[in-house]
């Protein structure tokens, strides 16, 4: 008998839940004139309502969105924004409780966006007119500009608001369509692009001032290692060297022509000789002066005898 009241209870208590939630939800598409609404399962607070084919976005008794959007997503967990699709292209939506301009902000401008989290951090790839770019979900401004056929080659970047700044500045006096900062240094070093020639260069940025590091000269620029006295620059897919700034200051120069093939730096009691290979033959190259100091015999740079200059 006891078990027979038990699920009488059960029955009639799911039941009257059912109930006071239909009326609930009747009430809320009565209020904003909806036809069907769902729920954000992480947070119940969250709920959109459909009129026709269009979904608005409501959280504590206020409308957040109208319903005008094609599809709209939820804020879930930790993820700082929520994704937007109207009209086939999608916008980043932050949570207006935290942003009051989050609305505002709105700008429909992709074709695709892809959410990455590593490490703690919120990463924002985005897609517009076949080519991929990474934008700062907080700011809007396009770190990476479109450049990358598949998501998976651009490269993850977070940026703080005075490093937006440097980039803004670099594309505006340099006009610069690609900036890359530098993670081994820091200290407003970066490589940019200039867009007549797509030749590159290294620069520092202080307070926004901008003092060149290595003209834009080349194909492609490696960072200086920390406290190296030189870098590798390239040219028609070349090596050549180019003097630190820091060390030489004016002095600073292309030391060694674009020739080589392949390069290896050595060290031998406490002094550094760069090996470089030509023709598929190793040899050494004094990185000052760019003067080959032996012969261009040796199969492997293993081969090579210890350097006496």
């Amino acid at each position: 008998m006891k078990t027979i009241l038990s699920i009488v209870v059960i029955l009639f208590t799911t039941y009257a839940i059912a109930q006071s939630q239909t009326g609930v939800e009747k009430a809320l598409l009565k209020k904003w004139n909806g036809k069907e609404i769902k729920y954000n399962p992480d947070d119940p607070d969250w709920y959109q309502i459909r009129k026709k084919k269009k979904w608005g976005l409501y959280a504590d008794d206020q409308e957040i969105l109208p319903k005008v959007y094609d599809s709209i997503g939820w804020f879930n967990g930790l993820n700082p924004y929520c994704i937007i699709k109207n009209k086939g292209k999608y916008a980043i939506l932050l949570n207006p409780f935290e942003i009051p301009d989050a609305v505002d902000r709105l700008q429909f401008s992709y074709d695709v966006i892809k959410t990455i989290h590593k490490d703690g951090k919120y990463y924002t790839k985005v897609k517009h007119n076949g080519k991929w770019g990474l934008v700062d979900w907080f700011s809007g401004f396009l770190a990476i500009s479109y450049r990358y056929n598949t998501p998976t080659e651009v490269p993850l970047m977070s940026l703080s608001p005075w490093e937006i700044t440097l980039i803004k500045n670099a594309r505006k006096k340099l006009q610069a369509d690609w900036v890359i900062l530098d993670s081994i240094n820091g200290d407003g070093v970066y490589i940019a692009r200039y867009k007549m020639t797509e030749k590159w260069g290294m620069f520092q940025d202080s307070n926004g001032k901008i003092r060149t590091l290595i003209p834009m000269n080349y194909d492609k620029i490696d960072f200086f290692n920390w406290n190296a006295d030189f870098t590798a620059v390239y040219n028609n897919n070349k090596i050549g060297f180019y003097l630190s700034k820091w060390t030489f200051e004016d002095e600073a120069k292309q030391s060694v022509d674009c020739l080589y093939d392949a390069f290896h730096k050595f060290s031998f009691e406490n002094n550094i000789y760069l090996a470089v290979q030509k023709n598929g033959k190793w040899g050494w190259v004094d990185w000052m002066t760019g003067e080959e100091k032996s012969a261009f015999q040796y199969a492997t740079k293993e081969e090579l005898p210890t350097p006496d200059f």
